[in-house]
């Protein structure tokens, strides 16, 4: 699949890259049109396009997206999210390790959401 993405997926893809925490979309939205709200359309059409080139995750915990970290290598992210300080870290889980932690050989996995929740050493 092409990495090739639009100029908005670029600049989404910029301010996740910026942020220090997942962004809820409509902040994403503000940002994107420095300070004005770009319309949702946009901006979702943006994130799907990165999601699905493994650019970007959702953080559903959170109802918010995060870069990911290493968008080279194959991986499922495994998410350790704080919901303290929304500060998120992604440990990438690859197929067989995924596989081990099912049963048996008749389900393949196409799409895994693994999100950890629990307090992160600075907040507690």
């Amino acid at each position: 699949m092409s990495r090739e993405i639009t100029p908005s997926a670029r600049r989404v893809l910029e301010l996740l890259r910026a942020a220090d925490r997942p962004v809820k979309a409509y902040d994403l939205m503000r940002q994107l049109e420095d300070g004005r709200l770009a319309k949702p359309p946009t901006v979702y059409r943006a994130l799907n396009q990165l999601m699905t080139l493994g650019l970007a995750h959702k953080v559903y915990t959170l109802d918010a997206f995060t870069a990911c970290a290493s968008p080279d290598e194959p991986h499922y992210p495994l998410l350790r999210v704080c919901p303290n300080c929304r500060r998120t870290s992604e440990l990438l889980v690859t197929g067989e390790d995924l596989q081990r932690l099912l049963p048996g050989g008749d389900f393949f996995t196409s799409l895994a959401v693994l999100e950890l929740t629990g307090v992160c050493e600075d907040c507690s």
